[in-house]
């Protein structure tokens, strides 16, 4: 992103709005740069993808569809309260949706968690699974509890160690809830699953709002990536194929490992989310070297650094969409069209579409 980079160095102190002039500081218009460069490069891969995919129009026309009818808000509205504030029953419902997803999306042994990692085949065999405790917004763990699994209620995204940051500066307002090394280089797994989501209930400090979303992929990938055995598969959720983000990360693992995209056709149907399934990961190669070094960057922008310095760094280190999709474009779109195909097929069913169609 050259232009958009040069326009993020080049901040003005005041912004003309309705014929007025009010002063917008640094960190407002760093923010705003950084979003115009994401909203940009989405704006150019949906014209490229409506331009080649057919199943793709459609489903951007049924999902028009869907946002001007008040009852498709409704529908998913109601997702995210039983999401915040699932019952037993439907915590349930939840524990067995990934389990399905996970085991028909993958070859290898299925393991829950919002985080987790596995070493199978080996001995001693052991697996680990990461979740935010339930005193911070965390959901209650139903995977039964056996010797060979360590299941562990912490924040990832406070894996300091982990993430390449020996010493945190005392004035951090976080500075005592970083966590001491977890995985160490002798630590390989043959397995990730990488599904976990910013949930709306974890209690967390106000300076990580913004850039929660952002720590937490970077924290996921990089350690997993990291830990993976030569060979290895890692399972990763994603929200839209075609978001910047996830376009960055499938052309990202497309260098050093095996890609396909999974979307269950049941409990994701109507949503847009989907898993990138890697597998032959080849954990030593430069480009996965790179990527774990750059996520890491991130990372530690993302939680030490400033709106600023965050969204410069995130541009400045992001392609340039025209490059992304000249060389990745067509690959892309083998990667996508079934996901897409399958949205496109639930939300013709869906009520709230249909009462629009009528």
């Amino acid at each position: 992103m050259k232009a958009d980079m040069e326009n993020t160095s080049t901040y003005s102190s005041v912004l003309s709005q309705g014929g007025g002039e009010t002063e917008v500081d640094d960190t407002t218009m760093a923010i705003r740069a950084y979003d115009q460069a994401v909203k940009h490069a989405c704006n150019q891969i949906r014209l490229y993808l409506l331009e080649r995919i057919p199943n793709f129009r459609t489903l951007t026309d049924l999902k028009e569809k869907g946002w001007n009818n008040p009852a498709g808000d409704h529908h998913f509205a109601k997702q995210r309260r039983q999401a915040d504030r699932c019952s037993e029953k439907q915590a349930s419902y939840f524990f067995n949706m990934m389990r399905v997803a996970h085991r028909r999306s993958s070859t290898y042994a299925w393991h829950p968690g919002l985080f987790s990692i596995a070493r199978w085949n080996t001995t001693p065999w052991l697996r680990l699974a990461l979740s935010v405790p339930l005193d911070k917004g965390g959901h209650k763990a139903l995977l039964r509890r056996h010797p060979s699994i360590d299941i562990e209620f912490i924040d990832i995204t406070m894996l300091g160690a982990d993430m390449g940051v020996a010493s945190i500066p005392p004035a951090h307002p976080d500075t005592h809830e970083f966590l001491p090394q977890k995985l160490y280089a002798g630590d390989v797994f043959d397995l990730a699953i990488c599904d976990g989501q910013v949930l709306r209930t974890h209690s967390r400090a106000a300076y990580r709002e913004s850039r929660e979303p952002a720590r937490l992929t970077m924290t996921q990938l990089a350690i997993s990536l990291e830990h993976m055995k030569p060979g290895g598969t890692m399972l990763v959720l994603l929200h839209k194929v075609e978001s910047w983000k996830s376009v960055l990360i499938l052309r990202t693992f497309c260098g050093f490992s095996d890609v396909k995209v999974f979307k269950p056709t049941r409990a994701h149907a109507t949503r847009s989310s989907c898993y990138m399934v890697a597998s032959n990961i080849q954990s030593q190669h430069e480009d996965a070297i790179r990527a774990i070094q750059r996520w890491k960057q991130l990372w530690k922008a993302a939680t030490f650094g400033t709106e600023v310095e965050f969204g410069r760094l995130a541009v400045s280190l992001d392609p340039d969409v025209e490059d992304v999709l000249e060389d990745f474009g067509m690959r892309l779109v083998e990667l996508g069209e079934e996901a897409w195909e399958t949205q496109a097929h639930a939300l013709a069913k869906a009520p709230f579409v249909r009462e629009t169609r009528a």
